[in-house]
């Protein structure tokens, strides 16, 4: 058996000296993954990311430590994968206005709302988009649950919750405090696009989330990765984002319900989309740059079965 380690993982949980001389879990040793986590977290290598200048110096100690652990190079006699990526810088409209029965809310920029997008166009707004309140946003056929409901979401914009209905209730329904990818934000995103809508604004919570809003802000108008597409990421939402629970009891409450009747209500096994009397705009401005990135990879190569791989 052979296997390909991608990234850090063959440094970090390495030994320094050959993989030869030792075994099983005597191979692995703290000092030896602190030696690691030391060099690379060091003001030398400023952050590591992606395409920035301290990329070269990140992949060539990584590479480094595979070769003097005895990894052979993984790709065609290099250590090195080329990944072709998108970078995208975007400005955010200074408030997310709603438009609500009870006068118009503003939510500032980073306070109160965080919006980004990889779709490839440099301008993009919503002007007066619908807003429809749709649960935790899954249609999950093995769940029997479906928050769309056959609901016609073009040009409009979702909100929804993040995490899983089962979340913080004595239901084992979906996985209970175990997220399920249907919960992640990421998820939700996805089948949002799917469903036709141009915007998903999930509903920030601290304990579902997993991480304070601060990390939301911190990552607001931020360089943002992703593979190199082949559409120009056409098939997905136009905005994608998130808004404060503070916002959102706001916006709830200018619509005559309570955060948490609304939470309830989107926790039924049954709940329907519920188009809400709220019209939503902003703005996004953003520039596209493709550049190479690059993986990292080593194998140890194996006896028994040379022609399997493991990654």
């Amino acid at each position: 058996m052979k296997a390909f380690n991608i990234l850090l993982l063959a440094v970090l949980g390495a030994s320094c000296s050959s993989p030869k001389n030792n075994s099983g879990e005597d191979a692995i040793q703290y000092k030896n993954i602190e030696k690691h986590i030391a060099e690379l977290s060091s003001d030398r290598y400023k952050g590591r990311m992606p395409l920035s200048a301290t990329e070269g110096i990140t992949v060539d100690y990584i590479a480094g430590q595979m070769k003097e652990i005895g990894l052979e190079p993984a790709n065609n006699g290099s250590f090195f994968q080329e990944v072709p990526l998108l970078a995208v810088n975007s400005k955010i409209s200074n408030t997310l206005d709603f438009d609500t029965p009870q006068g118009q809310l503003k939510f500032p920029k980073m306070t109160d709302y965080v919006t980004f997008s990889r779709k490839m166009e440099a301008e993009q707004s919503l002007d007066q988009s619908e807003l429809v309140f749709a649960g935790f946003g899954i249609t999950s056929p093995e769940y029997g649950r479906d928050d769309f409901q056959g609901m016609d979401l073009k040009g409009k914009t979702i909100l929804v919750f993040v995490n899983d209905p089962g979340y913080g209730t004595n239901d084992p329904y979906f996985k209970g405090n175990t997220m399920t990818y249907y919960g992640r934000w990421t998820y939700k995103f996805e089948e949002a696009a799917r469903r036709g809508a141009k915007g998903c604004l999930i509903i920030h919570e601290t304990g579902p989330a997993g991480y304070p809003w601060k990390v939301v802000d911190n990552n607001g108008e931020t360089t943002k990765l992703y593979l190199k597409p082949e559409n120009g990421y056409q098939d997905h939402c136009a905005f994608e984002g998130w808004i404060s629970q503070t916002a959102a009891e706001q916006l709830f409450s200018a619509c005559g319900m309570n955060f948490q009747d609304a939470k309830k209500i989107a926790v039924q096994k049954d709940f329907k989309p519920i188009a809400l009397p709220v019209k939503v705009s902003g703005w996004m401005k953003s520039t596209f740059e493709t550049k190479t990135s690059k993986n990292v990879c080593g194998l140890i190569r194996g006896s028994k079965r040379p022609d399997e791989v493991v990654v």
